[in-house]
């Protein structure tokens, strides 16, 4: 008997339950929850901007550029939010194999405790078992009698708590279980509201263009005339930075030109593709690179309505959008931040009212921020993470900030930067 109890003691103590651990995936859930929380703030934001932009009744092209990033950020919400089902399906199919597993051992615990009673009924009484401690032929012998019926007791005693234990440990798992069922039902019908908007959202976005397919010529030249400006403004931007990457690849030449004759060594020719950094930039590129995908957004509030790179114009057909980085919608005045500690290099007025561009070096990184008004900045200034530089400017009837992100003399996709 006391070899079962130590075996059942050894078995109960090496089983993993969720009611006493955390599930292995409910980190996973976590991140998805945060990942909701944060889009559906996204949306909020976005949805302002609409309203804002709505305010001029006819159909413009910004106001489609708004919706078609609120329809994709409704999407995003939407797998999210099935992912977290699956997450969830998950761990009830965990909980109820889990439970049962439970039941089978309570009821193995009854029986076993069953047994226990039956023989001890069958084999004696109170007044048997001390008749049987008398009729020892030793001292030792009465004294191992005697044990033998304390631990016979005490393990009856253990199969009662341990029972009880189980039965706890059950009604906790249930509990859980029936708490996992609520959560699936709520995010089975949020899902299903979330559908219901996005399907109004995509409504909307088609009667605003077939708006502005009536006046398809007007715009078509007007997006072209804009396209060209973007270029213009482009080109300049990769013409600055050419310039200073150039000038930061012979100030390093020249730099170590001079530690080569102080050492009386020669110089070592420099590669044009490489950019030679001090420790401290190259300190500073290297904590740029870590913070990939975390890096905050130059403005608090905002939300992407023009991609990086060359896409087909979401209505006009035969047309291409090209970027340089992003488009950053947001509301008249708000603040422009820096993504990251560096220091000022280029402040200066762009052209057609598209206030001023502003260009931060961090290690061989840049980032490029255009549009901007009130600038509070100044060319060589040493600048920190979130530092506020200027204002964003509306032009057009739009406040759309434009932020690149170079490495050297190539352009990177500022989303893969950012955090999400």
């Amino acid at each position: 008997m006391n070899a079962s109890y130590a075996q059942q003691r050894q078995q109960t103590q090496t089983r993993q339950t969720p009611a006493r651990q955390t599930p292995a995936r409910q980190p996973s859930k976590a991140n998805l929850q945060e990942q909701a929380r944060q889009l559906e703030t996204q949306i909020r934001n976005t949805n302002r901007l609409l309203e804002e932009a709505s305010r001029d009744r006819s159909a413009n092209v910004n106001q489609l550029n708004i919706l078609n990033a609120q329809i994709r950020e409704r999407d995003q919400l939407i797998r999210v939010i099935n992912s977290e089902i699956s997450a969830v399906n998950r761990d009830i199919r965990d909980y109820e194999n889990q439970i049962a597993e439970l039941e089978r051992e309570i009821k193995n615990l009854k029986d076993e405790y069953a047994k226990l009673l039956v023989a001890t009924h069958r084999h004696m009484n109170s007044s048997e078992r001390l008749m049987f401690i008398i009729a020892s032929e030793s001292f030792n012998q009465a004294y191992r009698r005697m044990k033998y019926f304390q631990q016979y007791s005490s393990h009856r005693r253990k199969q009662v708590e341990l029972i009880r234990e189980k039965q706890e440990e059950l009604i906790e798992l249930k509990t859980t279980l029936e708490e996992e069922k609520n959560t699936r039902m709520q995010l089975l019908s949020r899902e299903q509201q979330e559908k219901q908007k996005l399907d109004s959202e995509k409504a909307r976005r088609d009667r605003t263009v077939a708006d502005l397919r009536k006046r398809e010529n007007q715009l078509r030249q007007q997006i072209q005339r804009d396209q060209a400006e973007a270029r213009r403004i482009n080109q300049q931007i990769q013409r600055i930075i050419e310039q200073e990457v150039e000038a930061a690849r012979r100030a390093a030449a020249q730099r170590a030109a001079e530690e080569a004759a102080r050492r009386g060594q020669p110089a070592q020719p420099a590669r044009p593709d490489v950019t030679q950094l001090t420790p401290e930039e190259k300190r500073l590129a290297d904590n740029f690179v870590s913070n990939r995908g975390r890096l905050p957004w130059p403005t608090e509030r905002g939300t992407i309505v023009e991609r990086f790179g060359t896409h087909d114009h979401p209505m006009i057909r035969g047309i291409k959008v090209e970027n340089s980085g992003v488009g950053i919608a947001t509301s008249p005045n708000e603040p422009v931040r820096a993504v990251f500690e560096g220091v000022v290099t280029i402040i200066r007025a762009m052209p057609l009212g598209n206030g001023q561009m502003i260009i931060i070096v961090h290690g061989n990184y840049r980032t490029v921020y255009v549009n901007v008004k009130d600038v509070s900045v100044r060319v060589g200034q040493r600048v920190n993470t979130r530092q506020n530089i200027g204002v964003v400017n509306t032009h057009d009837d739009k406040t759309v900030l434009q932020f690149q992100i170079w490495r050297d003399t190539q352009k990177l996709n500022p989303e893969q930067w950012i955090a999400r």
